[in-house]
């Protein structure tokens, strides 16, 4: 991926307050504090509004439901707010970041093209999906649908932008430390001066270990609400598949599609986090072996190795999701652990509340 993909996206972004209009980071390229506040009201005043069509409804709902639906509402508004906070009050963050990414120029051109027909594919699929989401609960539930859920438009699409925003920065990643581990496993013969070759990779690793921590300083509580919220309505949608109610067809492919979106976005992002890593992981085992050839080599690239071992190591890409947790491969095994066990014990919950109001019941019917 290359900055003019970050170009295209930034533009879309400044709209909603929550990135830069631009990669120069200009002081006029980032929202105003008075676009910031004014998109904060609109999301406020919209979960706000929201909030009291819906509860009616809460009141309706047993504890742990209630408690899962309140959860998923404060996530989704965190989720919000702390995008807006993003790109209007982290200015030096995002000059640094976009800073290093000029740096550390890749051979991404030929990812761009298809970065754009993905965003635009991405794009037209939301908004395809919330078509069919509106038809299928306008019909349940009329006006109210409206009242309640439209703000979620907005919500949704900030929580789209910020999964692509994740994919481009994370691909970047992905390709500039793929480009470093290339470059040291061609044969140190080409190269006319392989210890100068050396001293630009160990700089290139430092920035490239600069700007994932810069990444996680921007976008690590993102990231947790964005797990947190995917766990939590992936186990709702799970138990109300899973669960005997009355449902259509339609609904069912809803659910559906409403997990394969969530799953996508944020497992994939979780995989490119990964995927950054083994990058990674690759420079190093490409160091470690050219140094078995050190005896054809002179003493400056010895020492230079070395240096790039250390630098490495210090420097090792590590994603975390607000330093609650490192994000990984693992971390999928342990959000999916996570989920079967809760939906086992919502929907043993759940039987015996129902059993007991049976049982209650049948008791007093006994009793008259």
């Amino acid at each position: 991926m290359s900055l003019d993909l970050l170009n295209v996206a930034f533009k879309i972004g400044r709209v909603l307050a929550v990135t830069p209009a631009n990669t120069q980071v200009d002081v006029d390229a980032f929202p105003s504090t008075l676009q910031a506040l004014f998109m904060v009201g609109i999301y406020s005043g919209g979960v706000f509004v929201s909030g009291i069509y819906r509860q009616p409804y809460y009141v309706s709902y047993s504890s742990l439901r209630l408690l899962i639906q309140v959860s998923l509402d404060a996530l989704f508004y965190l989720l919000t707010i702390h995008s807006v906070v993003i790109g209007r009050w982290k200015k030096r963050e995002w000059y640094q970041l976009l800073k290093n990414l000029k740096t550390t120029r890749a051979d991404d051109q030929s990812t761009t093209r298809f970065g754009i027909v993905f965003f635009a594919t991405g794009n037209i699929l939301f908004v395809t999906s919330q078509i069919y989401e509106t038809c299928i609960w306008a019909k349940v539930m009329g006006a109210d649908f409206y009242k309640q859920y439209a703000i979620e438009y907005l919500q949704g699409y900030i929580q789209f932008f910020i999964y692509f925003l994740f994919y481009v920065l994370l691909k970047m990643f992905v390709l500039r430390y793929r480009s470093i581990a290339k470059i040291l496993s061609q044969n140190p013969t080409k190269n006319n001066d392989p210890a100068c070759s050396l001293h630009k990779i160990k700089h290139n690793v430092c920035v490239l270990g600069e700007s994932v921590g810069i990444f996680n300083d921007l976008f690590g509580l993102s990231f947790l609400f964005t797990i947190s919220f995917t766990s939590l309505e992936v186990l709702c949608f799970l138990k109300e598949i899973i669960v005997p109610t009355k449902q259509t067809v339609e609904l069912v492919v809803y659910r559906v599609g409403f997990i394969l979106w969530l799953s996508v976005g944020t497992f994939g992002n979780i995989f490119l986090c990964d995927r950054v890593e083994q990058e990674a992981e690759k420079i190093l085992a490409a160091a470690h072996k050219r140094t078995n050839a050190l005896s054809e080599l002179g003493e400056r690239e010895n020492e230079e190795l070395r240096q790039l071992i250390s630098v490495l190591k210090d420097n090792f890409p590590t994603f975390s999701a607000a330093r609650f947790f490192n994000i990984n491969k693992k971390t999928i095994f342990v959000i999916c652990n996570a989920i079967v066990t809760f939906l086992i014990v919502s929907i043993q919950l759940d039987t015996t509340q129902v059993a007991g109001w049976n049982d209650c019941e049948a008791y007093c019917n006994g009793t008259r």
